[in-house]
């Protein structure tokens, strides 16, 4: 029952109270009548003063709840001259402009952070109350982008981990999970650091004083043996029956030479001079590359097919840096080709114009495929699975795109078992 309907009820009873003593008092007692009468006009009036002074307040209390409810901060209450009716105005007022002061610095704050979090040069991921993915800045997106199996690990990752995943391009991203609390339930959120350029620095640095040390040993050695073996190749070449000497002095003075060449290979890994990027049409540089790049599949009996799209755009590159790196490429291409049974071994070279518009340059082969942690270390100097490699190919590679500024991927796809080095230039 509401109180509208039971002050209705209980003004009924009053008056139909006061008409049943007057009808009472009708025709006997006058005076009685017009008393009877009168307390009923006065408890009348009564119960409309109070009505007003109850209800007034109410429908204040009311009218403050429908504007709490549509949040509509820009209206108050007004006074209407009763002190218990004012008084809760006035409260209600100070309520709703210190609730609005609030309001506009909460959102101040959250359009600050939202801001500070995009514009972040670290990747950051804030999940809902789902467990899903509520915030993704766009250093995240766009790590997630270049490494398809990165999200997966990120999202597996329990609170309080600090861990490194190294991407299919050989970058290392710097994960770590943490928490906090919204509305009394935790959120998970991920921060994620691209540390592949001070990696690749540290790494770079230290192999470049060891590749030095090595190299200034042997090469001071090897250039006394080799003087060493043709000084007594003269001496030998003047005494008779001393054939098998000289064919003993000459094996190891190539084997000497090769030595020289094995460490000169290495050394040319941190000899790569800075790149002189031109504006190049990338399908003219590629047909260009095509004969040398098909002569190293002859040599392994894989055909090596170059097929680039008309459409390629121009590229700011480095022609014999790139070419360099191309050939290590179709090279490692040919050769996990060339393990499948004869006649089976394919790989293409292709360019084509990516969704962006820029410049993309594939190798792909039908080889047994890499391995997902295999590709997760592929490019870390001096790893390799070749028994007569030296893991410096790719390493190679990594540091000429790298200084052509180009996003790169090596990986198999699982969908068609093929193995294809993605190459995406910068346009001009």
């Amino acid at each position: 029952m509401t109180l509208r309907l039971f002050f209705i009820i209980l003004t009924a009873i009053v008056l139909a109270m006061g008409g049943v003593a007057a009808v009472a008092a009708y025709g006997t007692d006058n005076t009685l009548f017009f008393i009877a009468e009168g307390l009923v006009i006065v408890a009348l009036m009564f119960l409309i003063l109070f009505y007003r002074r109850i209800m007034r307040p109410l429908n204040a209390l009311t009218d403050g709840l429908d504007i709490l409810r549509a949040q509509d901060w820009n209206t108050a209450l007004r006074h209407v001259g009763q002190s218990e009716v004012d008084r809760i105005a006035d409260t209600f007022n100070h309520m709703l402009a210190r609730l609005k002061d609030q309001r506009i610095r909460y959102e101040e704050r959250s359009r600050l952070v939202d801001l500070l979090v995009q514009a972040a040069p670290v990747g950051v991921v804030i999940l809902g109350f789902d467990g899903h993915p509520k915030m993704v800045n766009a250093a995240a997106r766009a790590l997630f982008d270049s490494s398809p199996g990165f999200e997966p690990f990120l999202y597996a990752l329990a609170c309080g981990d600090n861990t490194d995943y190294i991407t299919a391009a050989g970058g290392t991203l710097r994960c770590s999970c943490h928490s906090f609390v919204d509305c009394g339930v935790e959120h998970r959120f991920y921060i994620i650091e691209d540390i592949t350029a001070s990696v690749s620095a540290a790494e770079r640095a230290a192999y470049e004083k060891i590749i030095r040390i090595i190299s200034h040993e042997v090469n001071n050695t090897v250039a006394g043996l080799g003087s060493a073996f043709d000084t007594l190749d003269c001496v030998l070449a003047e005494v008779s029956g001393m054939d098998d000497c000289r064919a003993l002095m000459q094996s190891c003075a190539e084997r000497s030479h090769a030595l020289s060449g094995f460490i000169s290979r290495y050394a040319d890994v941190v000899r790569i001079p800075p790149a002189e990027l031109v504006g190049t049409p990338v399908g003219q540089f590629v047909t260009r590359s095509a004969p040398f790049l098909q002569s190293i599949g002859a040599q392994y009996g894989v055909p090596v097919v170059v097929e680039t799209s008309p459409d390629t755009p121009e590229a700011l590159i480095d022609s014999t840096l790139l070419e360099q790196a191309l050939v290590n490429i179709v090279k490692n291409a040919v050769e996990s080709a060339a393990t499948l049974p004869a006649g089976t071994g394919r790989v293409a070279v292709g360019t084509i114009r990516d969704a962006a518009g820029r410049a993309t340059i594939t190798v792909t082969d039908n080889g047994p495929g890499i391995s997902v942690e295999k590709s997760r270390r592929i490019f870390t100097p001096f790893f390799t699975d070749k028994p007569q490699g030296q893991g410096v190919g790719l390493t190679l590679v990594r540091d000429i795109l790298n200084r052509h500024r180009a996003r790169f991927t090596l990986a198999t796809d699982p969908a068609d078992r093929l193995t294809r080095f993605t190459i995406i230039l910068p346009g001009v």
